[in-house]
């Protein structure tokens, strides 16, 4: 048997950098050991075609037509709320990450499903060779594995807020003023073994589409895996699978429980992370993977797409030149460079798309808890500062079942989260987004364009000269703090040169 990975990691110079890299590769070798000729191709080297019995689409951010002479596979690890029915459709059989994908799919589509959750490679993350009760007095300090994905992530916050700043391995947390937090922006995937190790706890969090769809991300059990106790949100489908030898936080108050309960029964929590990773370890590996698709196979047939099917870069619609119309007007302010996209409340098609427009940088949010990735509060503080050069809400609903001045606030919120040359899009609802368009007024925006495709805003000229000089400060404060911080590594390594002289 030969089978195809599409790996949704990009070909280039930072193609090490993607967690989908790793995942894939960790998978190549677990099935290689069961006798299975592996290739893998890197997006957008999709159409390659190496003669394979059977093709496996690691499912992200990507999607893919399959051809009909050959088993198909997709594996939804990610971006669960861009999937639909059509898609599954295409395919011999479907692996989802979890319980609730399965049920929410199982009675609408004609493929096959199966519930293969994210795992670890068990090959690098291991628990350590010693005592609970050695391991108990080595550890030190909290770790937070985490890129900032341009917003101000809930788990950070509270740690912050509690006093016990988390060692940061990742990137763009500059722009929030947390630089001096990070240790280094990247680890190779061979090296975060050694940073679990060492931890007293690891941070993690899950995007909210994520937690919605109940997939438990690959981090949790890479934390198991080494023994390290993990303090995570949570959600029921992680709890029935986790138990108690997970530390949970929804809120800072939980999260502040969290931590007492490390401070004040430490060996304890350790020994029902390793209980756990004995008694279940071998059930999420990449082997036990490999074992379940490979039956798999064994009894499928090719599928590939029907005539007619959707492409693999669907179409916004209608919402197409609304679209067009908010990056031209991006365009004018700011142009010759990828864009920052926020989409609040999105459809599902909106999503997709966009999704699979690499011309822009986007993530997705809304009030609560849906299938996005970021649920907001009601003042939307997980995206202050964040810069979007271009916030569309596509879904005013849930904005306008509020009281005026809940509405308000959520749309100053939202203002909050614009560039200084940003502007905002909302999407026609019959005439009911007026509301919160006037809001938009009251919060510092003013009106660009009004069409039947919907309402641009951009900021309004009394206030923008006090935004600039706002992020002016906020620069010249940031550049300050790394000049201090470069002075003092310069000064450092001459006094180290100078005592290894003397």
């Amino acid at each position: 048997m030969k089978l195809a990975i599409k790996n949704p990691a990009p070909e280039g110079s930072r193609q090490t950098f993607w967690g989908d890299y790793s995942f894939g590769g960790s998978l190549q070798r677990a099935l290689e050991e069961l006798g299975i000729e592996v290739v893998q191709h890197f997006w957008p080297d999709w159409d390659r075609d190496d003669g394979e019995d059977a093709i496996l689409v690691l499912r992200g951010k990507r999607l893919y037509v399959p051809p009909r002479d050959k088993v198909s596979m997709l594996w939804v690890i990610s971006h669960p709320a861009t999937v639909s029915l059509e898609e599954l459709n295409r395919y011999s059989v479907a692996f989802v990450a979890s319980e609730k994908l399965y049920s929410t799919f199982a009675p609408l589509t004609s493929t096959p499903l199966e519930v293969m959750r994210q795992c670890t490679d068990v090959s690098l993350f291991a628990p350590p060779g010693c005592t609970v009760e050695e391991d108990a007095k080595r550890r030190e300090g909290v770790v937070f594995v985490a890129n900032s994905r341009g917003v101000r992530r809930d788990m950070l916050q509270w740690s912050l807020a509690a006093g016990r700043p988390p060692r940061l391995i990742g990137g763009h947390w500059d722009q929030f003023g947390l630089a001096d937090l990070v240790y280094r922006e990247h680890v190779r995937n061979s090296e975060l073994p050694e940073v679990y190790h060492a931890a007293k706890a690891s941070l993690n969090d899950h995007w909210a589409d994520m937690r919605h769809f109940g997939i438990i991300n690959n981090r949790v059990f890479d934390c198991m895996a080494c023994g390290v106790p993990v303090v995570t949100d949570s959600f029921a489908e992680l709890r029935s699978v986790i138990g108690d030898a997970a530390l949970y936080a929804n809120n800072a108050d939980e999260f502040q429980s969290a931590l007492e309960e490390l401070d004040d029964s430490y060996a304890s929590v350790l020994s029902k992370v390793r209980s756990w990773w004995d008694e279940h370890g071998t059930d999420y590996s990449f082997s036990a993977r490999a074992e379940q698709i490979l039956r798999a196979f064994d009894r499928l047939e090719p599928k590939g797409a029907e005539p007619g099917a959707e492409s693999d870069t669907p179409d916004l619609g209608e919402a197409r030149a609304f679209f067009d119309e908010l990056l031209r007007q991006s365009d004018l302010k700011r142009s010759g460079r990828r864009k920052k996209v926020v989409l609040v409340n999105p459809t599902q098609r909106t999503l997709r798309a966009v999704t699979a427009n690499d011309d822009v940088a986007h993530v997705s949010a809304g009030f609560g808890d849906g299938p996005w990735q970021v649920a907001l509060d009601g003042q939307a503080s997980q995206l202050e500062g964040a810069g979007f050069d271009l916030v569309w809400i596509e879904q005013t609903d849930t904005l306008l079942n509020v009281s005026p001045a809940e509405r308000l606030v959520a749309a100053q919120g939202l203002a909050r989260s614009m560039s200084i040359l940003g502007v905002l899009g909302v999407s026609p609802a019959g005439g009911n987004e007026r509301a919160f368009v006037d809001a938009l007024g009251w919060a510092g925006l003013e009106t660009l364009s009004d069409g039947s495709y919907g309402t641009i805003l951009g900021r309004a000229s009394a206030s923008r000269s006090v935004q600039e000089m706002e992020a002016l400060s906020r620069k010249l404060n940031e550049s300050e703090r790394r000049y201090q911080k470069l002075k003092k590594r310069t000064l450092r390594g001459r006094l180290d040169r100078w005592l290894s002289r003397s």
